[in-house]
């Protein structure tokens, strides 16, 4: 239903509820009946549950409630002592054992500390750029330009913009937090244009995935969120995060 486009015609489908009304009531109701339930939460299907409304969550836009809900599922995993992950002597995991492991790992693996230096987000950069060279040129070509070549189907076209957005968020990541220090230290007005490169190379990608198809495809609305952080950047990068320096009308 998330990805259902906006001016669906949802009458057919028979629906006790408009598709809005009826997301926002089952919602309620696994976080009232299950989440905030510890007889039920407190188990490895609960955690399972917790996962899939946090996910939710962020499909939605929501990323307060989608980190909310996974650190209540991390606490419930500790208790369960789910980061306590022991093999059998025989060597071979039981099906529960590795549902156990499969499901700490869902919870842990955005759980990291902040990067502190300089050194690892240029690391993961160059592999980055590495990958992004195993392309030919013609992948990276937007359907605005030419495409020469190019023989795919729409699908296929809108997975290959999709992975390209995903892409250029990674490169948003990656320098963000050393572009706050930019004003401060010009040691890091690099990662600021980078930054603002890759923002401004998600947003052409997100306004011509919208209009990919005439409108036929839809996509969650987590792309949206991921837009408008991208937007914010950009809006940051020209007005607050600058080298004060430079003369604010050079940055426009």
């Amino acid at each position: 239903m998330q990805c259902l486009r906006l001016d669906f015609d949802e009458k057919n489908l028979g629906l006790p509820l408009c598709i809005d009304e009826l997301m926002e009531h089952s919602t309620a109701n696994v976080e009232q009946l299950v989440i905030h339930d510890d007889e039920l939460s407190l188990s490895i299907e609960g955690i399972d549950t917790i996962l899939v409304q946090a996910q939710f969550y962020a499909n939605m836009g929501r990323p307060r409630n989608a980190w909310t809900t996974l650190r209540r599922g991390l606490s419930h995993a500790l208790m369960l002592d789910l980061h306590r992950i022991s093999v059998p002597a025989t060597g071979t995991c039981p099906a529960r054992l590795l549902r156990r492991e499969g499901t700490w790992w869902h919870l842990v693996e955005n759980q990291c500390d902040p990067v502190q230096s300089s050194s690892d987000p240029v690391d993961l950069e160059e592999e980055l750029q590495a990958l992004a060279g195993l392309m030919p040129p013609r992948w990276w070509q937007l359907p605005s330009q030419p495409l020469s070549g190019l023989k795919e189907s729409i699908l296929e076209m809108h997975e290959r913009m999709a992975t390209q957005f995903c892409h250029y968020q990674a490169h948003i990541y990656l320098p963000l937090l050393l572009m706050l220090q930019s004003p401060v230290d010009a040691r890091y007005e690099n990662n600021r244009a980078k930054c603002l490169v890759a923002s401004r190379q998600m947003i052409q990608i997100y306004a011509q995935l919208h209009d990919f198809a005439g409108g036929k495809i839809n996509i969650c609305r987590v792309i949206d969120l991921q837009a408008f952080t991208a937007t914010i950047i950009v809006i940051l990068g020209l007005l607050g995060y600058g080298p004060r320096s430079l003369d604010k009308r050079q940055q426009y």
